[in-house]
């Protein structure tokens, strides 16, 4: 079976389950049922001797109840296909070293930052805070870092 008809199939089935039993589709019960179904992969990935079959059955069962989010949400089977297609086309368009790096701390693919103009001095940067703070220009410190987009390990 082709990966995209085995899309079609697996999306067909949880319609064709959730109305066999009549299950009213919630968000809150399906984000509850991939929680569970995502620890059931966790648990076969982490097995000392890991069995391969069950951890691609696991992994079917995630994908099945994520549909199944998906179909609480409204999304429909083309909403998620196109967004296969663009997160496709994103991960294409990575390039090591010039868009995206490999963080070797979490070994996540990050986006390396781009500044379009110069970074200020030293002396400039402190000229200016001061003028702010002489102004009155000034933040609580426990916002300080509020806007800074960090990466956690």
């Amino acid at each position: 079976m082709s990966l995209t008809s085995a899309f079609d199939a697996l999306w067909q089935s949880n319609v064709d389950l959730h109305d066999r039993f009549g299950v009213r589709r919630t968000i809150p019960k399906a984000v509850r049922l991939v929680s569970e179904e995502y620890r059931e992969v966790v648990d076969e990935a982490n097995a000392p001797d890991v069995n391969t079959q069950a951890l691609a059955h696991e992994m079917a069962d995630l994908l099945m109840t994520l549909f199944g989010l998906a179909i609480a949400a409204g999304l429909t089977r083309d909403d998620i296909e196109s967004a296969f297609g663009i997160v496709i086309d994103k991960n294409n368009a990575k390039i090591p070293g010039v868009t995206h790096a490999l963080n070797p701390h979490t070994g996540k693919i990050t986006r390396l930052v781009v500044k379009s103009e110069p970074e200020p001095s030293p002396i400039e940067s402190f000229k200016q805070g001061w003028k702010e703070a002489m102004a009155g220009d000034v933040h609580p410190i426990e916002t300080l870092w509020d806007e800074l987009e960090i990466d956690e390990p």
